[in-house]
């Protein structure tokens, strides 16, 4: 009778020291949310869902082995970078500075913000090609570290397809996600 005794208060000490080492594990692990800030706004592409579908692929692919990052929606950044704009009088075209990343990342609660600039090199270029023109994409990829007050990666990518706004960008983007392990190192 006594060894059960022992024994079931043996188990349930057991079952305690674990039960208290996850639950202590799982809350000292830090969540670290990161905004993503796209410029031009999606808008001003042809197919917004198109380059959304891609970005947000690529991030899945960046972040997908790490539960230590909580990526906010595009859109979400998305609305509070527009209203920030406003609030501020810049005008579409005029880029953030560090100064105004620092302020975004303290209004919505975030460690770091990937800030995607797509360009081409024409007009034409964030629309569909004209015909005959091939298609240049610019991508600069940042990551933008609070803690850090700067940018802590950087890469600026250009691909061009014959006549494809969508294949340069996911060659672009192809690119960027190759090299997953610096930008989780810059984080």
């Amino acid at each position: 009778m006594l060894k059960k005794i022992f024994s079931v208060a043996l188990m349930a000490a057991t079952i305690l020291i674990f039960a208290t080492g996850s639950t202590f594990a799982a809350s000292s692990v830090e969540v670290s949310n990161v905004a993503v800030i796209m410029e031009p706004p999606l808008e001003s592409f042809e197919k917004p869902e198109k380059v959304q579908e891609s970005i947000q692929q690529t991030l899945n692919k960046i972040f997908k082995y790490n539960q230590n990052y909580n990526v906010l929606s595009i859109e979400e950044t998305a609305g509070y970078v527009q209203v920030y704009r406003e609030e501020n009088f810049f005008d579409a075209a005029a880029l953030l500075k560090k100064s105004d990343l620092e302020q975004i990342c303290k209004r919505l609660d975030c460690d770091f913000i990937v800030y995607l600039r797509i360009t081409g090199d024409n007009p034409k270029t964030l629309k569909e090609s004209i015909l005959g023109q091939p298609a240049k994409v610019i991508i600069d990829f940042r990551i933008w570290s609070n803690s850090a007050q700067d940018f802590t990666y950087t890469t600026r990518v250009t691909k061009t397809d014959d006549y494809s706004f969508e294949k340069s960008l996911s060659k672009g983007l192809q690119v960027i996600e190759k090299d997953v392990g610096k930008i989780i190192a810059a984080m």
